[in-house]
């Protein structure tokens, strides 16, 4: 008779001790960006994006808003081969405008947004306050579940956001965070604000995932919004179709150390 071995079954999955470090996998690299050795300028990214979040400006640039991104990867099969690269996910920014890239048309290489260097981080009060704890209370305002599924990932044994202070409550009168998803349908719309409402100031919102970041795929329609910020003031957003845990935490611990 065979003897089965269970070690690799029961072998529990070391935790990530160092978040930046962590290396990139492929399925991370959702952000299509203009190798300007390729692109010939000939729009069809334009053309076949489904939700806008790509444009031309003086036929010399293209411009990515990555807020509206659901990394569908149409422009890549679109365009001429090696036109449209893809690069690694964007972190959080604190407003929609950092997350739109203009990049160079018939340049001599490709380019990357590049990151903002700050040599002495200026954390805001209101920041300073949740710099060891966060109390986080999740709002679905019509997401596919997708995001749902990344934020309650951060919680578990891998990435153990309760290291870092992160701890998920059940109701937003316990709460110094909401996490906030979808593109908040009309019906949503009250249960948002009422929550918002009931949460203690001093406070964050948090927009996850394009549909909260833009309106993604699914907003910008009679019954759905434009994003978050059109109801509610949005302090941090994080792009993606989802965002992975680990662009999450990182968008975390970045607004908490005044690095974003």
């Amino acid at each position: 008779m065979r003897r089965i071995s269970c070690k690799r079954i029961c072998r529990p999955k070391v935790t990530i001790k160092d978040i930046d470090a962590q290396r990139s996998s492929n399925s991370g690299r959702w952000m299509p960006v203009p190798d300007g050795l390729v692109c010939s300028g000939c729009t069809a990214c334009v053309k076949i994006c489904p939700t806008g979040a790509i444009t031309l400006k003086n036929d010399r640039q293209l411009v990515f808003k990555y807020d509206a991104c659901i990394a569908c990867r149409a422009c890549v099969d679109a365009c001429a081969p090696g036109a449209l690269v893809m690069g690694p996910g964007i972190d959080g920014a604190t407003s929609r405008g950092a997350l739109t890239h203009a990049f160079s048309i018939n340049k001599l290489s490709p380019n990357l947004p590049e990151k903002p260097q700050t040599k002495d981080a200026v954390i805001p009060e209101k920041i300073k306050i949740f710099a060891r704890s966060m109390h986080v209370r999740e709002v679905d305002c019509g997401s596919c579940n997708a995001c749902e599924l990344e934020i309650a990932a951060i919680s578990n044994p891998v990435y153990d956001a309760e290291r870092f202070g992160i701890h998920i409550v059940a109701s937003p009168r316990h709460a110094d965070v909401l996490f906030v998803t979808g593109p908040v349908t009309r019906q949503m719309e009250l249960a948002l604000r009422k929550t918002d409402a009931a949460t203690p100031t001093p406070k964050l919102i948090v927009a996850i995932g394009a549909c909260a970041c833009s309106g993604g795929l699914f907003g910008n329609t009679p019954v759905t919004g434009t994003g978050v910020d059109e109801f509610i003031g949005v302090d941090l957003y994080i792009p993606g179709c989802p965002p992975s845990p680990r662009a999450i935490l990182r968008s975390i611990l970045a607004l908490r150390s005044g690095t974003i």
